[in-house]
Formats: structure tokens, C-alpha cells, sequence
């Protein structure tokens, strides 16, 4: 040791003495490891930080090897949310489920040219959904709220969708819209984000809580909720929900005694919303449309523009001939809709399963 460090004057270099290779704790350097001092070694019982990456230090970007989970989410760590890209995923043996980690997605099948065996996957249509029985087991049974309405492009009127339909006619211009296309189910039970369907968003939410959105498509409403008496608004347990799902696929209201009908999913919506089971809603299932005429309405009589004559009118069509002149007379809106009604955006309710 030379006599300037006997005497305290040693040459430091961060936390060693050149010298005489005397260690100070003032300047250890950890940066390159937490529990290991990069000039003179000395180690300190520490925890390096793997939050945001379980195989990297986020103080000091030390390495370790094969920590991630990726048993719930082949894309996401389950410890530290690490996103993995491209898709890791396997869809192959079925297009809606994982099989390495058991991944739901909702995406439609392959059924091109009439095929029986989808295309991707290989599934057959006859056992599409075996899949999902077994599944379902382990999962637990949710409700959701549904107020929907969608936008003609004809005239930009809000055309409400009360229930599980393939198309719905607009009480303005009478234009049918077919729930296919840009309408598509899979479009219009999102908030304008592709990836997060009002299944997906639901199942993040407290009972109580919903989401509500317009866009060009649609207006959209959703809830998590039990549903609730179409006559009296009394809310359903979750008990008595469960037990309409066992036995008889009926819920009567306690309060007013009003029946309310457990109705299976449709194949077409249940193809892109697999774990969608029963559906309550205010269409029937044999009809499937939003838009009723009166029955039984009595002719209307008006004068024909052209002639002056008498012109009965049934709302059977807009556009109608006079018997006297022949010309042909265009009902205008406030006529039309006194012979017809409409539904109102009315509130219904899907229920679906979720891992508990």
C-alpha cells in the first residue's frame, strides 16, 4: 500500500481505489446488475425488476431465459403482458379455439362453395359446436343488454334492430337492410374497434356497467345486467336465470307474471359469436323482422292530384295508379307512416358464457 493511502488519500475510480484496491460502498455501480457491482464485484441481496418483462431486467437489463407464461395466451405473457408478434396462436384444428392455450376468438368459419368441412380448420358443420358444450362446463353464464340501432345510407334514418334478425326495414324509405356486408353482426356489436365485440368488453365489466357508442354504422348500447321483465322492468336473478337455463327456457316475472321466452341463438349469429347461448328479445322467432303494417287497416280515401278524383289507399304500396286518370300518386311520409307502425329501439338481452 503506497503511503497515500496509508495516510487517506486514496485514488478513487468509482467505488475501488486504484492503489491499493480499497472498496468504498459511496459509488458502486449497479447498472449493469443489480446484484452484482460491474467495478470490484461486491453483490447485494436485491431483486432485479422483471415487471415489464419476464426475461429482462427493466433497471439493468439482465437477462434470464424461458420465464414468460404464455399458457393462457400464446401472444400474452400472463405475468408480465409482453406482447408476442406475429400471432403464435394455433387456429388450425379449430378456428375459434387455440390448441396449445385454449385462446377464444370469434371468427367465422369457412364454409366456401357449400362445403360440409370448413375450409381452415376442418370442422364440420354437424360438430362445429361440440367443442363449446364441453367448454362450457368450466364457465359460468352472463347477461348482457343490447339497444341497437342502425344507419340507413338511404336517408340516415336510425333503424332499431330489436333482436337476432338477418335483415330490417327502414320506416323512412323503406330500404331493407340485410345484416350482412359492412352490416355484418360481427360490425355492428363492436365500438368501431374490430377486436373487441360487446362480448369481449362485457366480460371486463362490474355487473351495473355498459358502454355506449355511435359511428357511422350504428348506435349501440350494452350492459352487463340480468335481464329484465319486458312489461315491468323487474330485474331476474342470476338463480332464476340459471335454473330457466336447466329446465324449461322460460323466466316468469314474479312481480307482474309476464313470460318471457329462452331462445337459442341462431346458427349464423352463434358462428361468430361462439359462446353466445340464448337470446330474449322482442322479435318472434318465426318472423325475424323489425317492421309490421297494420293488419286489418281501412282504406284511407285522398284526392288524386291530377284528376280530383277519389283514391283509396291501403298502405299495401307507396306508389298507387287512380282508377280514373291512371296517373300515379307517390303517398308522401306523414301519410305512409299513419298506415304503418314501426318498432322502437327497445331494450333485449343475450346471454353468454365466460370463464369464471
Amino acid at each position: 500500500m503506497g503511503i497515500n493511502c496509508m495516510l487517506g488519500f486514496h485514488n478513487w475510480k468509482g467505488c475501488k481505489c486504484s492503489k491499493c484496491a480499497k472498496i468504498r460502498d459511496k459509488d458502486h455501480n449497479w447498472k449493469n446488475n443489480c446484484t452484482t457491482c460491474s467495478k470490484c464485484g461486491k453483490t447485494q441481496n436485491v431483486e432485479h425488476n422483471w415487471t415489464k418483462d419476464c426475461e429482462k431486467c427493466e433497471k439493468c437489463g439482465t437477462r434470464r431465459e424461458n420465464k414468460h407464461d404464455w399458457t393462457k395466451d400464446c401472444n400474452k405473457c400472463s405475468k408480465c403482458g409482453k406482447i408476442l408478434q406475429p400471432d403464435q396462436h394455433d387456429w388450425t384444428k379449430n378456428c375459434n379455439k387455440c390448441s396449445k392455450c385454449g385462446k377464444i376468438r370469434h371468427v367465422e368459419h369457412n364454409w366456401s362453395n357449400g362445403n360440409e368441412e370448413c375450409l381452415k380448420c376442418g370442422l364440420t358443420r354437424t360438430n362445429q359446436f361440440d367443442w363449446i358444450k364441453e367448454t362450457s362446463k368450466n364457465m359460468e353464464i352472463c347477461g348482457v343488454s343490447v339497444n341497437l340501432a342502425v344507419i340507413c345510407e338511404s336517408c340516415n334514418a336510425a333503424v332499431p334492430i330489436n333482436g337476432i334478425t338477418t335483415k330490417v326495414k327502414c320506416h323512412g324509405c323503406q330500404e331493407i337492410i340485410g345484416l350482412s356486408g359492412k352490416y355484418k353482426w360481427t360490425s355492428i356489436l363492436n365500438y368501431h374497434n374490430p377486436s373487441k365485440d360487446i362480448f369481449e368488453i362485457t366480460k371486463s365489466h362490474k355487473y351495473g356497467v355498459g358502454e355506449n357508442g355511435a359511428w357511422i354504422k350504428a348506435n349501440l348500447n350494452t350492459q352487463r345486467i340480468w335481464p329484465q321483465c319486458f312489461k315491468c322492468n323487474n330485474k331476474f336473478e342470476k338463480e332464476q336465470v340459471e335454473k330457466a337455463i336447466a329446465e324449461d327456457k322460460t323466466l316468469t316475472c314474479k312481480k307482474c307474471s309476464n313470460i318471457m321466452q329462452l331462445k337459442a341463438v341462431p346458427e349464423f349469429f352463434k358462428q361468430n359469436f361462439p359462446f353466445a347461448s340464448y337470446v330474449i328479445d322482442h322479435i318472434p322467432q318465426e318472423i325475424r323482422s323489425n317492421f309490421v303494417k297494420i293488419e286489418n287497416t281501412k282504406p284511407i280515401i285522398i284526392k288524386c292530384a291530377a284528376c280530383g278524383g277519389a283514391l283509396p289507399v291501403d298502405g299495401s304500396k307507396r306508389m298507387v295508379e287512380c282508377e280514373y286518370c291512371h296517373s300515379t300518386e307517390y303517398l308522401p311520409d306523414n301519410l305512409w307512416l299513419t298506415l304503418h307502425q314501426t318498432a322502437k329501439r327497445e331494450k333485449w338481452y343475450i346471454l353468454f358464457y365466460i370463464e369464471n
